[in-house]
Parts: structure tokens; sequence; C-alpha cells
């Protein structure tokens, strides 16, 4: 999620540097190096999108071999006590495969336009002449909603107590960051950067709502988890802020260096970390306190009681 504000603010800094033919293009060494894939040609993402397709539609023959055999055979069902133990792996899988179809459905929206260039770069390459962009759409638009009513139900299909001590999280909760995710992504793939600012505001929205939901929820049942996925979606809403501030106006980029830019974004990660990490000591010497008063009060109430006896 943090890698999305942080590409929009690096390819800012890349056109803001264009705007001035003296200053270096500062930006190109860095996006080359945040874009893992960047080198490689576009017969990778065909190779990429089409053993998604297939992985999906063999997922979907699966799930819908069983359901139809469970229909007309009831009286001997195939159980699916298995499926729980396919959840860490759809859990796992579940932004990578439908943020990967998300970025497919972008690139091959920029072929035909005048942003066709965009879908020559980037860490998806789809300009390969032998790509026939309907085809690959219509496939691109099938697997994600393929994907994404087999993932959620994965995930949404198994939840239980757990045990004391044992990190587990709530299906609804997880359901809803995934998704939100998700959204974060659309907004940063699909939105055209010549609305770069709204898409950033768009963003703001989309990771606040994220922090109210688990503060107010608390999807997971290990205290410790909850608290710091707070932090890292506080810092990623810190981040996303300062993004849509300079992003605003070009000119303001050309009058910061990346050296101050990334010395505002770590300087607001470290604050927040301080300002958690004394919440935390705080709250724990007040549950402290709530404890020893309770094991007081329940000490006096039983010698009360064997006094009356």
């Amino acid at each position: 999620l943090l890698s999305f504000p942080i590409r929009d603010l690096i390819d800012s800094i890349h056109l803001a540097d264009r705007i001035d033919p003296d200053s270096p293009d500062t930006a190109n060494f860095i996006i080359g190096i945040i874009s893992m894939f960047a080198n490689l040609s576009s017969k990778f993402y065909i190779i990429q999108l089409w053993f998604l397709v297939a992985v999906i539609a063999c997922i979907a023959a699966v799930m819908s071999t069983i359901h139809v055999y469970n229909a007309w055979w009831p009286h001997k069902p195939i159980a699916l006590y298995w499926v729980k133990y396919l959840l860490p792996l759809a859990n796992l899988l579940y932004l990578p495969m439908l943020v990967m179809l998300i970025g497919s459905a972008a690139c091959l929206s920029k072929l035909g336009t005048d942003d066709k260039k965009g879908a020559a770069s980037g860490l998806l390459r789809c300009n390969d002449p032998t790509i026939v962009k309907p085809l690959y759409l219509s496939f691109t638009v099938v697997a994600y909603t393929a994907g994404y009513v087999i993932l959620t139900a994965f995930v949404t299909s198994f939840d239980r107590i757990p045990i004391q001590g044992e990190i587990h999280f709530r299906s609804q909760g997880v359901a809803f960051l995934k998704n939100a995710s998700m959204l974060l992504s659309i907004d940063f793939l699909l939105v055209a950067n010549s609305y770069r600012h709204i898409r950033s505001i768009l963003s703001l929205v989309i990771v606040l709502s994220m922090v109210c939901f688990n503060i107010s929820t608390q999807p997971c049942f290990v205290d410790q988890i909850n608290y710091w996925r707070t932090y890292g979606l506080c810092s990623i809403l810190w981040v996303s802020l300062i993004v849509a501030m300079l992003t605003n106006e070009s000119s303001t980029l050309t009058k910061l260096s990346i050296g101050g830019i990334a010395g505002a974004l770590s300087i607001g990660v470290v604050v927040l970390f301080v300002l958690f990490v004394i919440v935390r000591r705080v709250n724990l010497a007040a549950r402290k306190d709530t404890e020893r008063a309770t094991e007081r009060d329940n000490l006096v109430d039983s010698n009360y009681e064997m006094a009356q006896t």
C-alpha cells in the first residue's frame, strides 16, 4: 500500500524535473530501482496474464465440479473440511493476483490513446504487437470477476474463536481491509495521471476509512497486532497526505530536493512511531493498574465473605 503514493510522488518528481531543462532528471534512477520488472519485455506480461487466467479457470472448474457433485449426489458429498487449510494461501494471493489484473486493465486501457507510451513502461508492459486489446481486456475482466468471487469466498468461508495467544483474524475484518486495499490500487492504477491530485485525495479517504475501521472493530484477536497495524496505516496516511500536498503544484516540487522530501516523510513516520510507543506504554500501565485494583477488590470481597461465614 505504501508503494502507491510513493510511486505517484516519484512520477511527479520525474515530471517536475522536465520543467527545468538544467536540472538533472534525478527520478529516473529511483524509478528504475522501484520498478523491479521495468526491464522485462512485454512477453513477460503475456505469460503472466495467461498463467493467472489458467490458474483462476482451474480453481473455478474444481469448485464448480464439487458443488455440482454435492448437489446431485447429496447422500455421498465431498467433504469440504480441507478448505480451511487453503485460507493462508488465499490470504497471501488475494491482493497480488487481483492487483495484477487491475494493472493489466490499466495498461491495456492506454493502448490506442494519447497515453500509449505508458503501456511501454512501468511494472507491466502490454505494448507487444501480438496483443489484441479487446481479447486481452475481456479475459482480464472475466478473470478479475471470477478471481474476486473465488478468493473472497475462501477468505470469508471459515471463522472461529482462536485459542489463547493465537494470531487469528475475523473474516469480515480481513475482507474489508483487503477490499479497501484493492480499492486503493484501483484508485492509483485506473485514475488518469491528469487527475493526480484528485487521486491523492481519494487515497486519503480510503486509508482514513481503513484506520477508523481497524480502530473500531479490532479485526485481530491479538491486541498488539491491531495496534501496530493501526500504526502502519497511519504511516501510509501521513505519506499520502504529503504526496497530496506536494503533487498539487509541480512548481513546488522543483523547489524541493529529494532529500528534503524523503526527510519530511521519514520524520513523520518516526514521530508517529514515538507517539505510538508512548501511548502503548501508557495503556499498558493503565491496564496493569486496573488489574491490580480488580484483584484487590476480589481479595476484599473474599475476606468479607469468609468473615461472615
